[in-house]
């Protein structure tokens, strides 16, 4: 599941990413899920959405 969230990040549908990104953040109070997030290369985009000025209800 995670793998598909990661590749979910970096994918064009803009809601999807969020909605990846919401599920990344509430499964994250599990070290193995950050684990595998870190293993999948996911800080990367995640790091990215964040940077996008039109993205920046995902921080709150």
């Amino acid at each position: 599941m995670i793998p598909d969230l990661v590749k979910s990040l970096t994918g064009a549908n803009a809601e999807l990413q969020k909605h990846c990104a919401s599920a990344v953040f509430k499964c994250a109070v599990d070290k193995e899920i950050r684990d595998l997030v870190r293993k999948h290369s996911g800080l990367r985009p995640l790091h990215d959405l964040l940077q996008q000025n039109d993205n920046k209800a995902l921080l709150a």
